[in-house]
């Protein structure tokens, strides 16, 4: 029997798409597994993702009844050989609340974690006979009745956010991660309870649920590293500072703006800032619809933005 020409052409191009379709599956399928498992594939991944990111357009900035204008006080190389080394004295520190309050600061939010008190220090002076002496200068005392009566002061504390072996960074020593498993033949020992310290309580956001839905997934923090507590009352209100570095290559990609402790659940610092500037005292936040939610006290007025899986 005799075969035509474009018979032959039919059948090749049949037996091409049988090949080439498995084909494709198998390499979809190996190049999944290498995006998704895979240190190099997540890497790459991630670094398309930065260059999308790169070239995509900031939207457009909402308009605000009331412009708002921010000063930054940097502790830069000049500042440092006007003033001295840091850390600087906390009465220095205090002055520094008094001008900005003085200036009508609306808010002062201090980007320094006041974890250890700071140590009273000898101050040379020259006393009314003309005289030189020492004059001991208890800065504790003085930075804390500077921030109670500016009244609109935020100080930052740190927490150890929970996500996966190696991503829990605060600016300190990584914390032990209890899900890690133990050793062949014993038995993982149980985490420690999370202890609150007293007085960050106050420093919790409302975290409302009226979907009537499962509350949402939010990082968890296991351990707290907070401000003296003189200060922690002083302040008119508080956030974390921590961040999350991702493992593949360390850099930062997100935020989390909120963080649950045990019952409560803590903003961070940007996240007080922008609640308190705008709603004020007794702000609250809410997630629905893929979009994080900031509202005044009543529920009657409210900002949004988008977000990923998880705040």
């Amino acid at each position: 029997m005799t075969q035509t020409a474009g018979s032959s052409h039919k059948v090749f191009r049949r037996a091409r798409i049988w090949v080439a379709l498995p084909l494709a599956f198998a390499l979809g399928a190996v190049a999944a597994a290498f995006t998704l498992h895979e240190p190099i594939g997540r890497g790459l991944e991630l670094r398309v993702s930065d260059a999308f990111r790169g070239m995509a357009s900031l939207p457009d900035e909402a308009d605000s009844p009331v412009p708002v204008r921010t000063m930054l006080v940097a502790v830069d190389d000049g500042a440092l050989r006007q003033f001295g080394h840091w850390p600087w004295s906390w009465s220095r520190l205090g002055d520094l609340v008094r001008l900005l309050d003085d200036l009508g600061s609306q808010l002062t939010v201090l980007d320094i974690e006041f974890i250890e008190e700071d140590p009273a220090r000898i101050v040379p002076e020259t006393g009314p006979d003309g005289k030189p002496r020492d004059r001991i200068d208890r800065t504790v005392p003085h930075m804390v009745e500077s921030i109670r009566a500016a009244g609109n002061v935020l100080v930052p504390f740190s927490l150890y956010i929970r996500e996966r072996p190696g991503t829990e960074t605060s600016g300190k020593a990584p914390a032990a991660v209890p899900d890690q498993p133990a050793a062949s033949g014993q038995a993982r020992p149980a985490a420690a309870p999370l202890v609150i310290p007293p007085i960050l309580e106050r420093h919790a956001v409302r975290l409302m649920n009226n979907s009537g839905r499962e509350p949402p997934a939010l990082y968890e923090a296991e351990g707290f590293q907070p401000m003296i507590a003189p200060l922690s009352e002083a302040c008119a209100g508080s956030g974390y500072t921590s961040i999350l570095h991702d493992a593949e290559d360390g850099k930062v990609r997100r935020v989390p703006l909120v963080v649950r402790g045990g019952d409560k659940v803590f903003p961070h610092l940007m996240l007080e800032a922008a609640g308190l500037w705008r709603f004020g005292p007794g702000y609250q936040v809410r997630i629905a619809d893929d979009r994080f939610y900031v509202e005044s006290a009543d529920g009657k007025d409210s900002v949004s933005i988008p977000i990923g899986q998880r705040p």
